[in-house]
């Protein structure tokens, strides 16, 4: 067996009970399903539930533990080479919170697919809504303040709702708790929607740009604060359903043949099912950008506003049917702490904050535990591989502005340009069931291992291939396609092509999602501390808003002539940032197992686990 193993083994519960005056004194020992120690709530296998008592052992709480010596539990250096790896079967209820989910994004989604237009076209001729009434080759549109202007305002949007999750992340650390912090920002965003709706009536579009303009800055800074205390906690609210954090070997009823189950898989299943309905959330601009088109920009808003109501129903159901752990306080002071104690002469020493060398130095036993120490490196760690993401984000920030308005300069055919970003979450859809059925159950079965770090590098690579494609298309659209040459994206006759033509850049951004942004939350889930899972989810969310803040600084070459220069340097970029990124993080993968262990399994330090 493994070091870490054998330690885990031959001492997980010994470990649980030696460390739980001090992590209960810090409020670090976690609740049932979070402390580390290998507990199954409700075993999968109800004739191993009736056997739970020759199988186990019940701690002084009361909490299941599996007995280490028996099949069941913790899988040899053998098993781990040789059992196939499966995820734990989860509570249909979970999904509850997907739904959640999907009712948000489609809100989200909804509203941002048709910002570009209202704010970058004029009224159409003839209307008072926005919509099309007498040509069909107009765009939808009411503030005519131009592309820049549109790209800009669109950024700052994405920008601030990426910002704000790290007020919803502390406050649900260590204020109100994941659910009543979803709740309480859910009530904001509502707010916001419908002060959206009520802006782009007919009577303030045609009334006037600056009452309707005035009105959507007010909505997009509510439902932007709204936002970001749903997004840093429904993904970690949904991973802490899973019901065990130890991986542990189990007979599979139906084949009959064992297996192991691991958390990093389930955690990997769940995370990229919640964010195959995130896409299927966004196709709410299929609704939103014909209602534009055909109704007008308040029905556009409206339909989203609906949709989001379903979450107060939502919420009220699954609250007595899901897990709820209540918020740690004084968590941020203490990590603080940790770091403060593990920082000196410009470098860190981790051990100086381990308990035993804090009291020798210090004359006092901090209230934290040796694992807490090791969270928080890893939590740190973590954020030095957040902190590539924002060259990945400035390839993605295109999808909302830049890419419809080179689809706008294009020949319609009787399609809307807006309607082009749609191919995005289609293909998301279609990829994301097989990437996880298929493709990486197949590179598990021929024992290559396609983990974090390597995921996230082939997003880089993917993300940086479709700027590629962006920039010759451009160079086309200029030189060959355009009747206005390098002023295509204001000339009044489209290209002479059709804009589907821009589908395959949406289709490789698409696929750069499944490699880099789903890593990227599964990553900031199993690498933060149990207790600050909020606050380092939304610090790996404001590196969208950092990835906002780049693109706002381009906008001066956010124009004709300038596209083809913009899309080639933004290539680039990612191109050498996951080159950077690859061999700068290449061996974490290799202890990728040992840090997820970190602080589960009785919660282990590092020492116990691996070696520095």
């Amino acid at each position: 067996m493994s070091s870490l193993e054998t330690e885990v083994v031959a001492g997980g519960a010994a470990i649980a009970n030696e460390h739980k005056n001090t992590a209960a004194a810090g409020g670090h020992l976690a609740p049932p399903n979070q402390s580390g120690i290998p507990t199954v709530e409700q075993p999968y296998d109800e004739k191993y539930n009736e056997k739970s008592n020759e199988k186990g052992v019940i701690d002084p709480e009361g909490h299941y533990i599996q007995d280490v010596d028996v099949e069941g539990t913790f899988p040899t250096e053998e098993e781990m080479a040789t059992l196939p790896r499966t995820s734990e079967s989860v509570n249909w209820y979970i999904f509850l919170i997907v739904l959640v989910e999907f009712a948000e994004r489609f809100a989200f989604y909804g509203i941002t697919g048709v910002f570009a237009n209202e704010i970058q076209n004029p009224l159409p001729d003839g209307s008072t809504a926005g919509n099309l009434v007498d040509n069909e080759n107009q765009s939808p549109g009411a503030l005519d303040m131009g592309q820049q202007a549109s790209t800009g305002l669109t950024n700052f949007f994405q920008f601030w709702c990426y910002v704000t999750p790290i007020i919803g992340g502390i406050i649900a650390d260590t204020k109100l708790g994941r659910f009543k912090t979803i709740a309480v920002f859910s009530g904001i965003y509502l707010i916001g929607l419908i002060i959206l709706t009520c802006t782009s009536i007919p009577q303030s579009l045609s009334g006037g740009s600056n009452s309707a303009f005035g009105g959507m800055i007010v909505s997009m800074i509510v439902i932007g604060f709204g936002t970001g205390g749903i997004k840093s906690n429904i993904s970690v609210y949904l991973g802490e359903q899973i019901k065990t954090d130890t991986m542990y070997v189990r007979t599979n009823p139906k084949s009959g043949k064992k297996e192991i189950v691991d958390p990093n898989i389930t955690v990997q299943r769940l995370f990229s099912w919640f964010y195959f309905t995130i896409n299927v959330g966004s196709l709410a601009a299929l609704a939103t950008t014909t209602s534009e088109r055909k109704v007008g920009f308040w029905l556009a808003y409206a339909l989203p506003t609906i949709v989001f109501c379903l979450i107060p129903i939502l919420l009220v159901f699954m609250y007595s049917r899901l897990t709820h752990y209540p918020p740690r306080g004084s968590v941020l002071i203490e990590s603080y702490k940790v770091c403060k104690a593990a920082w000196s002469n410009w470098r860190w020493n981790w051990n100086a904050a381990k308990p035993d060398m804090y009291e020798s130095k210090h004359g006092q036993k901090p209230s934290w535990d040796g694992a807490f120490v090791d969270e928080v490196q890893r939590g740190m760690r973590a954020s030095l591989i957040f902190a590539f993401f924002p060259l990945y984000w400035i390839c993605y920030n295109n999808n909302y502005n830049n890419l419809i308005s080179m689809a706008g300069s294009l020949r319609s055919d009787g399609t809307p340009n807006d309607l082009i970003q749609n191919v995005d979450p289609i293909f998301l859809i279609a990829a994301i069931p097989i990437l996880d059925l298929v493709v990486y159950p197949g590179l598990r079965k021929m024992g290559i291992p396609f983990r974090p770090i390597a995921r996230i590098t082939c997003g880089f690579f993917t993300a940086s291939l479709a700027m590629v494609y962006c920039a010759v298309l451009q160079h086309f659209i200029y030189s060959k396609l355009s009747p206005c040459g390098d002023q295509a994206t204001t000339c009044d006759q489209p290209g002479d092509i059709n804009l589907w033509i821009v589908a395959p850049a949406y289709a490789l951004i698409a696929l750069s999602e499944c490699f880099a942004s789903i890593t990227g939350l599964e990553y900031a889930f199993t690498k933060a501390p149990t207790s600050m899972r909020g606050l380092i989810m939304a610090i790996f969310l404001l590196q969208t808003a950092f990835g906002n803040a780049i693109n706002l600084a381009l906008l001066p070459v956010t124009e004709d002539p300038h596209l083809v220069w913009l899309y080639t340097g933004i290539a680039i970029t990612a191109f050498i940032a996951g080159i950077v990124f690859y061999f700068t993080f290449r061996k974490w993968d290799e202890t990728e197992e040992q840090d997820n262990a970190i602080g589960h399994g009785g919660r282990m330090q590092k020492e116990d686990t691996r070696k520095e």
